[in-house]
């Protein structure tokens, strides 16, 4: 019988208000089209970017991938 493999599991990057802001610049979205690709609301990206609440979830996974490799979007289908 063949045994699965064990995958270690990493933690969501935790980032600040600042850095959120800057993954979204650096993609040059609105906080509306950046909250469409993440699956959140408008306001919630908005009060991430002003410090009120952090990404959690998918949100989270999303945005470390926008930030690790921001082609990756439009490569998997997010974004055009």
């Amino acid at each position: 019988m063949r045994m699965a493999a064990t995958a270690k599991v990493i933690p969501p990057i935790e980032y600040t208000a600042e850095e959120i802001r800057e993954i979204r610049d650096n993609l040059d979205m609105t906080q509306e089209r950046f909250a469409f690709i993440l699956g959140v609301s408008r306001k919630t990206v908005e009060a991430w970017e002003y410090g009120k609440g952090t990404p959690s979830g998918p949100a989270a996974r999303l945005l470390a991938i926008a930030d690790i490799d921001p082609a990756a979007l439009k490569r998997y289908g997010f974004a055009e």
